[in-house]
């Protein structure tokens, strides 16, 4: 059963003890400022609850925020790391517009492993497969 941490317009965050991970579901309008608090919402809530693995989903998003993608895929993932995230499943957006900037910020990104997936049963099975 999912543990319920926070919500706004941008974005739900639960956690899941049945698989000790952190789960992001982000709203379908984003832009930069909802990337970026989003984001700063999310770490809080990775080291609070001392999460190694973030199922990231992004299929309700259809809004471009590729401005923010840089920023996402360096400075975030660092951070996110650094908290002690190991792991980062990222669900697609159906939107190509959404897809893009995911695209975009994986580019750059370089820590934590970090996998891709255009379905959300596949991600969780990856992120299920990760030791912590």
């Amino acid at each position: 059963m999912l543990r319920h941490l926070y919500h706004d317009e941008a974005l739900r965050l639960d956690y899941d003890p049945d698989h000790r991970w952190l789960y992001a579901d982000w709203q379908p309008r984003q832009d930069v400022r909802t990337a970026h608090r989003g984001c700063a919402t999310l770490l809080h809530y990775a080291r609070q609850q001392g999460c190694c693995k973030v199922l990231n989903d992004n299929r309700l998003v259809c809004t471009l925020w590729a401005d923010a993608a840089e920023w996402v895929g360096t400075a975030f993932m660092r951070e996110l790391s650094e908290s002690g995230v190991q792991y980062f499943a990222w669900v697609y957006a159906q939107s190509i517009y959404g897809r893009l900037s995911i695209n975009q910020a994986l580019a750059y990104a370089e820590q934590p492993t970090i996998r891709a997936f255009d379905d959300y049963t596949a991600a969780a099975n990856w992120l299920d497969s990760c030791r912590d």
